[in-house]
């Protein structure tokens, strides 16, 4: 049996073909990713296995994606710190607004623009709930992202990650449609115990987020965040405010002196490390930040940390959504279109409007991850 792959290279005008040619088109690139996924048809002498070039993440089938990320290639950009790429990012205004993953940003930020080079740019504001930060440079008449209208992408259509280059970063498939993302339960990697002037620590785990931060045995918690700690539960409380990689300040007493660190919240210990827990550690790096989303778009295409922050587009070529976070083997998130744009006005200082049903779809996470034996709410190695 001998596979008949399509060419290297799919026109444009392929797209806006009637419905059958489309169609077809369609069900080809789906049967390559079945055999890449395994599902091959009966073997016989003569057959030819697809080479690496025509799997799913193959160059081959990027390039039948060109013509669809060629209109939103223009704006995406590269986030970068230090000269080092940390997230893309998506252009949503002229006058250089964009928008990226917030959690790995820092103060000395760039840009990498294409056709415009290397540029500085400043945060304009932070969304945490959505990990999302706005950025700011100082260029005007940048190529806007063209937003897709009115429902979200369905279940099992294909989807493309623009990124610097004229191909592709990734493709992939809808996979589940829009809902909240449950949030981890964070962790410092202390133990307390109660004590007339406050909770004292008495142990630090090595290598923790409270080890690094500086945090000793014998400290005295007294801030966590902007609230003050009152004892090892209400400490345990506030740290359930948290989703693992944001930043909290801890305001400690040590020696009579009342000293402030920062550190960078962890994953609490204990959780059952399962198949799909080892699948996931096996498949390449994932997002640090990648669960606690107040809804979300989840498909299989396999991204990079790295690669997060920018668009995702569907065939149209339009932008469905923005990815926020590689978060399993076959698992990334995006926030979907119509949120990204509310976000983007609440950043900018514009009138205030509801985000989805944000605040109820949270809480209901919560509860689910606090109900869930994956999630314990155990005091210890806090």
């Amino acid at each position: 049996m001998v596979f008949t792959v399509f060419p290297a290279r799919v026109p444009a005008c392929a797209l806006k073909l009637d419905v059958r040619s489309a169609r077809r088109w369609l069900a080809l690139v789906a049967a390559i990713a079945c055999c890449a996924n395994g599902l091959a048809l009966p073997a016989t002498a003569g057959d030819r296995r697809l080479t690496e070039s025509d799997l799913k993440d193959g160059p081959r089938v990027h390039e039948a994606f060109r013509d669809v990320v060629s209109r939103v290639n223009a704006s995406t950009v590269a986030v970068l710190v230090d000269g080092r790429q940390i997230a893309l990012g998506v252009i949503v205004s002229p006058d250089g607004y964009i928008l990226t993953k917030a959690s790995d940003l820092s103060d000395d930020l760039q840009c990498r623009i294409r056709g415009g080079g290397i540029v500085s740019a400043k945060i304009v504001g932070i969304h945490s709930r959505y990990d999302v930060a706005l950025l700011k440079v100082d260029l005007t008449g940048l190529p806007a992202v063209d937003w897709a209208e009115g429902h979200d992408p369905r279940v099992g259509q294909w989807l493309a990650t623009p990124g610097m280059e004229d191909l592709p970063v990734a493709v992939g498939i809808v996979s589940v449609g829009r809902r909240p993302i449950p949030p981890e339960k964070g962790a410092l990697g202390i133990q307390l115990s109660e004590g007339a002037p406050g909770p004292k620590v008495t142990h630090v785990v090595p290598g923790s987020a409270a080890a690094r931060a500086g945090v000793q045995i014998g400290d005295i918690i007294v801030k966590a965040g902007d609230q003050r700690v009152e004892n090892p539960q209400s400490f345990d409380q506030l740290l359930h405010k948290f989703a693992p990689g944001d930043s909290v300040s801890v305001v400690v007493r040590r020696g009579g002196k009342q000293l402030t660190v920062r550190a960078t919240v962890g994953r609490a210990s204990g959780t059952p490390q399962t198949r799909g827990y080892w699948m996931n550690r096996m498949s390449g790096r994932m997002s640090h930040r990648r669960a606690g989303f107040p809804q979300a778009i989840q498909h299989d295409t396999v991204l990079n940390p790295e690669m997060c922050g920018g668009p995702v587009v569907d065939l149209s070529g339009k932008a469905v959504g923005v990815n926020i976070a590689r978060a399993g083997r076959v698992a990334t998130y995006a926030v979907p279109a119509d949120t990204a744009k509310l976000l983007i006005r609440e950043l900018r200082g514009g009138p205030a409007a509801p985000i989805g049903a944000t605040a109820e779809d949270t809480a209901d996470a919560e509860d689910a991850a606090a109900k869930s034996p994956a999630s314990p709410r155990a005091s210890r190695g806090k």
